[in-house]
């Protein structure tokens, strides 16, 4: 995740913009991503980035009444939802909502019948019957497995065939465990959750599909308190970013949400540090390592400057008890010809 999306950002950091990047708003929504994947499943991470519009109602006295303007600024009523609105925001949508593949097994506890028929349907409902032959056969349309030897190399020649190009060539995918095979639809939807039937093949269990789920209408719709109900109930991601830019794409979405609320916000708070080093201090170390031979290895004759390596800054309480520490990136020298004043931040 941050490698795809950077570390998130705390606020109330005041730079240069230009040269440093925008570090004075808070980024909510990437703590919450990070939360979320510490105990949850993948999420599917949207950010919104409309532009204001080129005609925004800038009447009213306060933000929230003036609609169609970028950033959080939202108006509770929208006569027109093309317009109307203007919301700039990040949401983390659980990816189980975006539908789910189905699966089903078949276990061989020994050879099956000759000329026996497996009936197995995919999620688009292509049926294919694969038939039970004394040797594998994939020439056949539809291929036939054997039903000879053990139950792993059964097992595997009916994995076979399903992939062969005379099977269901990659609609749906295998995964062997002796001779029990896993078969997954490859296409989401409860379409998926299809009936596996035989002709009596003997010496085996089917568990039939199970899992299969359904995508739904468009899951920005309603999140929360989000209502972008103006959107066609009908309407999948896919059809909304098809034939469109994505500043269309995320003005689209951004324009129509009118009512926005949050269940909690989690508040940070960073203080800066501004630690002195002046010239005459810290420049003896008490890591034994600094002596050799009752004399300091830093230095190459005895008239020579005292010399230390400043790696790591301490914050102590008015107690004296040590609160944090920060290391520094690399070690940096420290002699009584020069002083120094670094800059901690302490978040919490």
């Amino acid at each position: 995740f941050v490698e795809t999306f950077g570390n998130p950002i705390g606020g109330g950091k005041y730079n240069d913009t230009w040269r440093n990047g925008n570090f004075s708003a808070p980024t909510y929504a990437g703590y919450a991503v990070q939360a979320y994947l510490r105990h949850s499943n993948p999420v599917t991470f949207v950010r919104l980035v409309g532009a204001q519009h080129d005609t925004p109602n800038t009447s009213g006295d306060s933000a929230h009444e003036q609609s169609a303007k970028a950033g959080w600024s939202t108006k509770n009523a929208v006569s027109n939802a093309a317009t109307g609105g203007g919301s700039y925001g990040l949401f983390v949508i659980p990816s189980g909502s975006l539908g789910r593949v189905a699966t089903a097994t078949i276990t061989f506890t020994g050879g099956p019948g000759l000329g026996k028929k497996l009936t197995i349907i995919d999620t688009a409902g292509t049926s294919i019957e694969y038939e039970t032959a004394n040797s594998e056969d994939l020439t056949s349309n539809p291929p036939k497995f054997t039903r000879n030897g053990s139950v792993t190399a059964i097992a595997a020649s009916l994995a076979a065939c399903i992939a062969d190009n005379h099977g269901h060539n990659g609609t749906i995918t295998t995964a062997l465990d002796a001779g029990e095979i896993t078969l997954t639809q490859e296409a989401k939807g409860t379409d998926g959750n299809t009936t596996i039937t035989d002709s009596g093949l003997g010496s085996t269990s089917i568990v039939q599909w199970s899992g299969g789920a359904d995508g739904g209408t468009n899951p920005l719709l309603r999140i929360g308190a989000v209502d972008m109900s103006s959107l066609s109930p009908t309407q999948t991601m896919s059809d909304m970013l098809t034939g469109s830019t994505i500043e269309q794409c995320a003005d689209a979405l951004r324009n129509r949400i009118y009512n926005i609320s949050f269940n909690n916000s989690t508040e940070l708070n960073s203080t800066i540090y501004f630690c002195r080093v002046n010239h005459n201090d810290f420049n003896y170390s008490a890591n034994p390592t600094y002596l050799s031979s009752s004399k300091i290895r830093v230095k190459e004759n005895i008239k020579d400057l005292p010399v230390s390596y400043i790696t790591g800054l301490g914050l102590y309480s008015t107690d004296n008890e040590l609160m944090a520490v920060a290391k520094l990136s690399e070690p940096i020298k420290n002699d009584p010809t020069q002083e120094f004043t670094f800059r901690v931040r302490l978040d919490y």
